[in-house]
């Protein structure tokens, strides 16, 4: 099955993909749930009771098999034990490695839409901070055509305005601007850099330019290009900036450079971020960075403790998402795997 792709960007969408592998997971748990004989959800809640293991409550029995919910690992590993019962242990033991492989998958999934989610967000502040909703209305020159015959791209529109952006800064800026409210992040930072090339820009046009140079993903250059613009927004911010702006701005440039791989460079930007954050999702997100960092240079314990701070802030999902690369060298570490899947 091909992947939905964000008509903005042509990019697969990954919200798109975690509600369609959520769908998939729950339609083949129904279809287990019916093969072992359908018992009533009160059935399974009352079994796993009696046998004092993991809590099944009927409501969340409910939104996991209608697709509603993904379930916890220990959850899942509940229910798959309670509809194999009758056929002993061995059934169980079977199952369960395919359910848990497919849990794994919709896990990442989920994980990768959530970033996806952080990415808007962090995305959507940057713009406000430049009044996006204004610029967007001021980018063209003409009255629009009627709809029957528009047929222009984000970047035709604020190619049309090519001579006018190199002779006026702020035209340059309004481009930038809407394209970035499109998500193309590729043009937007060509003319945020393009701007800053023009004239002096303050710090927030830095933090914007860095947003969109990060959400490109177009590898090294594009990273570097980032942490420059990051850097840039830091030295100007007001002394008197909000804590956890300050926080956000230091966190945002050390994942930058644990992505980048200086990882001393990451755990140094990430615990100044930690001294300003007040904010739970900025504590998450500096939690999340540290541990990847911590992982990905053999900090085994310094990383487990930034792990359960991560499930303190119930945002543990992010991890699940890069267990094939920043979490892969805890990935078979029973500790690990206890605080990412819940398990006590």
């Amino acid at each position: 099955m091909p992947q939905e792709t964000s008509p903005a960007t042509g990019a697969s969408d990954p919200v798109a993909d975690y509600q369609a592998a959520l769908q998939s997971f729950s339609r083949e748990l129904r279809h287990f749930h019916i093969h072992w004989g359908k018992p009533t959800q009160v059935s399974l809640s009352t079994g796993a009771a009696k046998d004092n293991r993991f809590r099944l409550h009927a409501s969340t029995l409910s939104e996991v098999l209608g697709g509603r919910r993904v379930p916890t690992y220990e959850f899942l590993a509940e229910l798959i034990r309670q509809l194999t019962k009758r056929a002993g242990e061995r059934a169980f033991r079977d199952a369960w490695p395919q359910w848990e492989q497919r849990w794994r998958k919709l896990a990442r999934a989920e994980s990768l839409a959530e970033e996806h989610h952080a990415m808007l967000r962090a995305t959507g502040e940057a713009r406000a901070r430049l009044e996006v909703n204004d610029a967007m209305s001021d980018i063209a020159d003409v009255p629009p055509a009627p709809a029957a015959a528009v047929h222009e791209t984000p970047h035709d529109m604020a190619a049309e305005h090519h001579e006018a952006r190199t002779l006026d800064p702020e035209a340059t800026l309004r481009a930038a601007k809407f394209l970035m409210g499109e998500r193309q992040w590729a043009q937007a930072a060509q003319e945020f850099d393009r701007y800053t090339r023009l004239t002096d820009a303050d710090w927030d046009v830095h933090f914007v330019r860095a947003v969109a140079h990060a959400n490109t993903r177009a590898g090294h250059a594009a990273d570097l290009s980032a942490l420059r613009a990051y850097s840039e927004a830091i030295a100007l911010l007001p002394d008197n900036a909000d804590l956890d702006l300050r926080a956000r701005l230091f966190a945002y440039r050390g994942a930058m450079a644990k992505r980048m791989g200086r990882y001393d460079q990451a755990e140094s930007d990430l615990l100044l971020a930690r001294r300003h954050a007040t904010a739970a999702y900025e504590a998450g997100d500096i939690a999340y960075n540290l541990a990847a960092v911590y992982a990905l240079t053999g900090r085994r314990e310094d990383a487990l403790t930034e792990l359960r701070e991560l499930r303190r802030h119930g945002a543990i999902r992010l991890v699940w998402g890069h267990l094939d690369d920043y979490f892969k060298p805890l990935r078979n570490d029973p500790e690990f795997h206890k605080i990412v899947t819940g398990e006590q």
